[in-house]
């Protein structure tokens, strides 16, 4: 994964191992919003060939995070509270994008949404999220 600058709030996404080895890929989108992508193999699969529900956890979880990231006047902490996950469809391995939505965005807590579609623009699954947005650095709790 690349440090993407964000050109809404000036900071950049920090390294994470984690995404960078499951191969998930997130860019700025030109509306402000962002496009998290992972193209998926068999690596990425179950036992009965399609992709793993932790995977796509995992690459909406991150697709939240950033988000969220990007929403903020400033660089924050985000933590995941919880997230809510439906899984519509078995998803075959190939590219894969989360379109993701900031349905509310409180002081210290945030509500997002992210669906999981495939090549062709078929949506596999939906989740939707809690964040926690921890103070900024200085700032009281």
């Amino acid at each position: 994964m690349d440090n993407l600058a964000n050109p809404i709030a000036g900071h950049k996404w920090a390294a994470d191992p984690v995404t960078d080895n499951m191969g998930i890929r997130r860019q700025n989108a030109a509306d402000g919003g962002v496009l998290t992508t992972l193209e998926t193999t068999g690596e990425h699969c179950n036992v009965f060939g399609v992709v793993h529900g932790a995977v796509l956890y995992a690459m909406a979880d991150v697709a939240m995070g950033s988000l969220l990231t990007n929403a903020l006047d400033e660089f924050r902490p985000v933590s995941t509270v919880s997230i809510v996950a439906n899984y519509l469809r078995p998803t075959k391995p190939g590219q894969l994008k989360a379109e993701t939505e900031l349905i509310r965005l409180g002081r210290s807590i945030a509500t997002l949404e992210a669906k999981i579609s495939d090549a062709d623009g078929v949506v596999s699954a939906l989740f939707l999220g809690t964040f926690h947005i921890s103070p900024a650095e200085g700032m009281a709790s």
